[in-house]
């Protein structure tokens, strides 16, 4: 079971037994629960009042509770949080929306802990039922908590809007789980401390408020933020100053006390990558892409040298801090450098799947915290997803997950038997971004149409009349296949004319771009859309293949929506949608569980031999144009280039890794 309480109360005779009780009401209720002795938003606030406690549930009362006798001292120290939380609202620029402090009061209770004899009841009677109230409440938990919420990005107290601004504009608050991540000291014997989760829980958030409470927190501090993928790297430059900026650190960021690079780097320039700065710090040979097209023994051979060096190099640390985003993009090699060269902790954070189709147990993985709540995704479309990208609904499953594993995805679990089959019932927990979505709300919507261009027309005008402030770049058409990138390159711009022609609205050709842009409708293939998210995606194939890749880039494009999907295929009986496929999915839809036959031991025997045996069956060519997808590389002309040089130097037992630089190599030198 997840722990819903979070607490920064030391447990005591005087306290436990009201501790107890709140842990008990969090995780019966399935509700996140604070239970704190100040604000956690800044390190400065403390207070001489030691029985004071608060507790704080979205949408019910700010309840401050005396655990001791004298109350003019628990006044005091009411008022004096109050206080702090008004300035800290005036420093996130939140006051215009929370009003002065004398307005809270209806919101906030006092009680001593002797009134409190039943605590389910008692949280009950603070129940908060107007709506405007009820907001305020929740942008002033979210000060006390530091998941402090872009202000623009909430609008105003007025609930007089449709779904989609609702979802839009909600409140967003950590959950337990992220909040020790960010709050609670490590307790931890190890350098490294690693974040487990799929996408979509948040993971990059969590490193991005980590970072900038270390680097303001010391002025000597020098961090390192990494990752592999050189767009992603150039994103996080341009993110995390914005962050900064949003969080009111009032610190100028210097780039040489926080390099946010990417890991490999160029000679010409030291600050250019995490690796070749530590080969500059340590004054050790700089390898580049001619000289090792490994990162991998790169990586092997600086760790190497360092250990060689002596006298006083050997004790110093090129960074205090470090950061590695998308780990599962890196070898261990990189861990075991980054970890020798950094004097505090070294933060990875990954997705618990590079693919759903991973290979190794997800029970071998042993994290420090694993985040299981998808934030992007309404849980009944990310199910249906998952289920259809591993197979779930068909004779012969393509994957399966052991109970643990289907846990650690965020799943609930129950065995049951349905005649004379053992089934498995998955269900997820609610989400709060996705609160205000009716129960029987679709949010998956499968068209067997062939004519989809002028369906997804029909559809934007129909979204248009049911939300009203429906913008362009709310709206993503993304081309799944991978077997016809010609097919795609026709008929995008096609779909791109006939938006123009109905709405008047620009198009974002993505491949193109490789960008997302305000004001436009976001146009793509399968590529380019890591990390991105839109209220209404629409979903286009020719065909449910079996492909592993396939199925892969089919679970990630259903999972970019927030309120809507649409999986859009031709009308045909050789389309590859079953109606087993749909008698799964209107399962999720109207009961938000799903119920699997588990396969027996002889059927999972065959699907890891059906996997190992797609595997070893890819030639060269196959794997070359996965590296292509997986690195955006859409250029047709640039694709085929790239082949003519790399396949000579290649063999079919070439590693992965070393295919993965050779690509970059000839990528980099052609473009």
């Amino acid at each position: 079971m997840n722990d819903y309480c979070y607490s920064n109360i030391i447990e005591d005779a005087g306290n436990k037994e009201l501790l107890d009780a709140i842990k008990n009401y969090a995780n019966t209720k399935q509700k996140q629960v604070y239970v704190l002795n100040k604000p956690l938003t800044d390190f400065k606030y403390s207070y001489n009042f030691k029985d004071g406690i608060i507790i704080l549930e979205a949408s019910k009362k700010i309840c401050f509770v005396n655990l001791g006798y004298d109350s003019q001292a628990f006044d005091n120290y009411c008022e004096d949080v109050l206080e702090d939380i008004y300035s800290i609202s005036d420093n996130y620029s939140y006051k215009e929306l929370v009003d002065r402090k004398r307005t809270w009061y209806p919101i906030i209770t006092r009680k001593n802990k002797t009134e409190i004899t039943n605590f389910d009841s008692f949280m009950e009677l603070q129940s908060i039922s107007e709506p405007k109230s009820k907001r305020k409440q929740e942008l002033l938990l979210s000060l006390f908590i530091g998941s402090i919420n872009d202000i623009e990005k909430i609008g105003d107290l007025d609930i007089s809007e449709s779904l989609l601004d609702k979802v839009k504009h909600k409140i967003q608050l950590f959950d337990t789980q992220q909040t020790r991540f960010i709050y609670q000291e490590l307790n931890t014997k190890n350098k490294r401390i690693t974040i487990q989760g799929m996408s979509g829980t948040g993971k990059t958030e969590l490193l991005l408020h980590k970072c900038k409470d270390l680097y303001i927190s010391n002025p000597n501090n020098i961090i390192g933020f990494t990752c592999f993928n050189k767009v992603l790297s150039s994103e996080l430059k341009h993110r995390i100053p914005e962050f900064f900026d949003r969080m009111n650190a009032n610190k100028q960021i210097n780039p040489k006390r926080l390099m946010i690079v990417r890991a490999w780097g160029s000679y010409g320039d030291e600050y250019s990558g995490i690796y070749r700065y530590i080969c500059h710090y340590y004054d050790i040979p700089f390898l580049s892409y001619r000289d090792c097209p490994s990162f991998d023994s790169a990586c092997n051979l600086a760790i190497q040298a360092i250990k060689k060096k002596k006298g006083d190099i050997e004790k110093k640390f090129a960074y205090t801090y470090m950061f590695i985003d998308e780990s599962q993009d890196f070898s261990l090699s990189f861990f075991d450098l980054c970890e020798l060269v950094t004097e505090k902790n070294l933060f990875v954070a990954g997705d618990i799947f590079q693919s759903i189709f991973e290979t190794r147990p997800l029970t071998d993985m042993k994290p420090n915290f694993l985040l299981s709540n998808c934030y992007r995704t309404d849980p009944k479309t990310f199910m249906f997803a998952h289920a259809l990208g591993l197979g779930l609904f068909e004779a012969q499953k393509l994957r399966w997950l052991q109970n643990r594993e289907w846990e650690l995805c965020g799943y609930q679990i129950k065995e049951i038997l349905e005649g004379n089959k053992n089934c498995l019932v998955l269900t997820r927990e609610p989400i709060r971004r996705f609160e205000d979505i009716d129960s029987d709300y679709n949010s998956l919507i499968i068209q067997q149409d062939n004519s989809y261009a002028n369906y997804i027309i029909s559809e934007i005008d129909r979204l248009k009349q049911e939300y009203p402030t429906l913008c362009p770049e709310d709206i993503a058409i993304i081309y799944i296949d991978i077997d016809d990138d010609d097919y795609i390159y026709k008929q995008a711009p096609m779909m791109q004319i006939a938006i123009q022609k109905e709405f008047g609205w620009n198009s974002n050709l993505a491949y193109e771009t490789k960008d997302k842009k305000i004001g436009e409708v976001f146009i793509s293939n399968r590529n380019n859309v890591k990390g991105l998210e839109f209220p209404f995606v629409f979903c286009i194939s020719r065909k449910i293949s079996k492909q592993p890749l396939y199925r892969n880039i089919l679970y990630t494009v259903l999972t970019r929506s927030f309120l809507k999907s649409y999986l859009i295929l031709p009308k045909s009986s050789n389309n590859g949608f079953s109606a087993d496929m749909l008698k799964g999915g209107q399962e999720i839809m109207k009961n938000h569980k799903m119920t699997i036959v588990i396969p027996t031991s002889d059927e999972q025997k065959k699907m890891e031999k059906w996997l190992l045996d797609a595997e070893q069956a890819k030639s060269l060519d196959e794997r070359i144009d996965e590296m292509f997808l997986s690195k955006s590389i859409d250029n047709m002309e640039l694709r085929r280039k790239i082949k003519e040089s790399v396949l000579p130097f290649l063999s079919s037992d070439t590693n992965d890794e070393d295919l993965s630089s050779m690509v970059d190599l000839f990528s980099k030198n052609m473009k």
